[in-house]
């Protein structure tokens, strides 16, 4: 899933899904996951094809940075201030999803958005560095897409801070597909006319020297 067609609350508790985010030129593959109360599992290290965990508790927990195993894994905490108003917008958001279930009203979609904003807006937002993140700043924006790709921007520009590359080079930001193209044109000296459009793309914003003929 692309973090442009996400929906919180689409995602059943408990549940996770893969997502992308850009940075610095290139495509990183991250998972959100939406859960009622805080597990130790959630702070575990990230697998390999993973860059960054978004976990939206739904039940206010201490999570403390010391229980996120992994720097690349950040937490939002639900406020237990202003209680009887984040219960009213929470009677507000299961009328709206009713709607927006039934009819596809664009006026409803927006004002779903506005009422998880407002929610997510008053919680906090807990990393194992003990970064801060300003809540109130992630959800300036109006939807999911905007949110999530805040907090994996912070996220992966304290995990990498400097990269080898160029990527004002790039035409557009680079997949893990187009990585692959570039590894058999560079090293396996690949001439399909795919790979010559990724190395040729690519080539110098990564400083490499494509092959005789390439490029």
């Amino acid at each position: 899933m692309h973090a442009g067609t996400l929906d919180l609350l689409d995602l059943s508790l408990g549940q996770t899904v893969r997502v992308t985010a850009q940075y610095h030129g290139l495509v990183y593959t991250g998972e959100v996951v939406r859960a009622n109360a805080w597990e130790p599992s959630l702070g575990e290290p990230l697998k390999e094809d993973r860059f960054f965990r978004i976990v939206f508790l739904q039940e206010k927990a201490s999570v403390g940075p010391s229980e996120l195993r992994d720097a690349r894994v950040v937490v939002w905490v639900p406020s237990t201030d202003k209680r009887q108003r984040d219960r009213t917008l929470e009677q507000e958001q299961r009328i709206l999803k009713e709607v927006k279930a039934r009819y596809a009203i664009p006026e409803t979609a927006h004002a779903l958005q506005e009422t998880q904003r407002q929610i997510y807006s008053s919680g906090s937002v807990v990393s194992s560095s003990g970064t801060t993140l300003s809540a109130q700043r992630v959800f300036q924006g109006e939807n999911a897409v905007e949110w999530v790709s805040e907090i994996a921007g912070a996220i992966l520009s304290w995990t990498y801070p400097h990269l080898p590359l160029d990527s004002t080079a790039f035409s557009r930001p680079m997949t893990e597909d187009d990585a692959k193209l570039i590894f058999k044109g560079v090293l396996q000296e690949d001439t399909s006319p795919d790979v010559l459009s990724a190395v040729e793309m690519y080539g110098r914003g990564l400083g490499l020297t494509p092959a005789t003929g390439k490029g």
